[in-house]
C-alpha cells in the first residue's frame, strides 16, 4: 500500500482540495482508497463530506487519544453504483480543537505514542486490502506534521508561486525533507500558476498594473525553478505538475455526484491532467 501525505509550508495553497480530489480520483479508477484528515488544527473534511443529521461519528482524533478503537473511526463513501472499490474517510474533530484541555495539548505537543498509531493505521488498512492511504497533513513544522511525514512513502508538497511559499519550500526541503528516510519520495505540485493565454495577453495591454503583477509572478516562478535545482543537490526532488489558476473554482472542483460532467469540462483539464501525473509519479515509485 502507498501512503501519500499532502503537505505545505503554510495554509491556503490548495493542499486539502488536491488531496481530496486525488483520493476520489483513485477510488473512481478502481483503487481501494482511504483519506484521513490529519490537519488537527484546521480540519476540513467535514466541508467536503458533510455529516447527516444526528449521525454519530468517531473521529481520527478519538483514536489518537485512545477514546475509540481503530475499527470505528472510518466512514465508507459510495463511489459509483457500478464501482466496487472502497473509499473510506476518517475525519478530525472540529469541535475538539476548540477545547482547552490536556487532551488537546497532547495532540499538539511531543507525544511518542502518535507515530506508532499511524503505522498501526497503515498496517490495518493494508490488511484490509487498501491500495492507497491519503493523509491531509498539517501545514508547516510541528510534531504531528513530522509524524505523518515519517510514516509516509510519498510526500507531495503543494506550493503556490509566491515569495513566501518559495522561501518556505526551501526551509522545508533543507531542514525536513532532506532528513527523511532515503525510501521516502518527495514531489512538488505548483498550484495556482497564472496562465497568460490570449485573453490575458489582450487584457494586459489595457492594464499596466496587471502586466507588472504577471511579470512579478514569472520572476517568482523562475526563482522557484532555480531553487529546485539547488534542492536537488540535497536529494531527489520531483516537480510533478503545474496547475493553472482556475478563477471560477476554488473548492468546487470536488463534485462527486457530477463527476462525469467535471471530467468533460475543458476548463478543468489541466487539473485532471495533474491528477494523472500525480498517480503516475506515485505508481513509478
Amino acid at each position: 500500500m502507498k501512503t501519500i501525505t499532502f503537505h505545505s509550508y503554510k495554509g491556503g495553497t490548495g493542499k486539502t482540495s488536491i488531496a481530496v480530489n486525488f483520493a476520489w480520483y483513485l477510488a473512481v479508477n478502481g483503487h481501494n482508497t482511504c483519506l484521513i484528515d490529519f490537519d488537527l488544527r484546521a480540519p476540513s473534511l467535514h466541508s467536503y463530506f458533510p455529516l447527516s443529521r444526528n449521525e454519530q461519528v468517531n473521529y481520527f482524533t478519538d483514536y489518537l487519544l485512545d477514546l475509540s478503537p481503530i475499527e470505528d473511526i472510518f466512514r465508507s463513501i459510495p463511489v459509483t453504483s457500478d464501482n466496487p472499490s472502497l473509499f473510506w474517510i476518517s475525519r478530525a474533530s472540529f469541535e475538539f480543537i476548540r477545547q482547552e484541555s490536556e487532551q488537546r495539548q497532547k495532540l499538539i505537543q511531543k507525544d511518542t505514542s502518535i507515530l506508532p498509531k499511524l503505522f498501526k493505521t497503515i498496517k490495518y488498512l493494508e490488511n484490509l486490502g487498501f491500495n492507497y492511504l491519503i493523509i491531509d497533513n498539517m501545514p508547516g513544522v510541528s510534531y504531528r506534521a513530522l509524524d505523518a511525514l515519517i510514516a509516509s512513502s510519498h510526500i507531495v508538497n503543494i506550493t503556490r508561486p509566491s515569495i513566501s511559499d518559495v522561501t518556505g519550500l526551501k526551509e522545508l526541503a533543507v531542514n525536513i525533507y532532506s532528513r527523511l528516510s532515503e525510501d521516502a519520495r518527495v514531489g512538488l505540485i505548483i498550484n495556482q500558476r497564472e496562465e497568460q493565454d490570449d485573453r490575458v495577453q489582450a487584457f494586459t495591454k489595457e492594464s499596466k498594473e496587471l502586466m507588472e503583477d504577471l511579470k512579478l509572478q514569472a520572476r517568482i516562478h523562475d526563482e522557484l525553478q532555480k531553487a529546485m535545482v539547488r534542492l536537488n543537490n540535497l536529494f531527489e526532488f520531483h516537480i510533478i505538475a503545474h496547475i493553472p489558476r482556475i478563477p471560477f473554482l476554488v473548492e468546487r472542483i470536488y463534485v462527486p455526484d457530477k463527476l462525469d460532467l467535471v471530467m468533460k469540462d475543458h476548463r478543468l483539464q489541466p487539473f485532471i491532467e495533474a491528477l494523472h501525473k500525480l498517480k503516475k509519479w506515485v505508481k513509478e515509485g
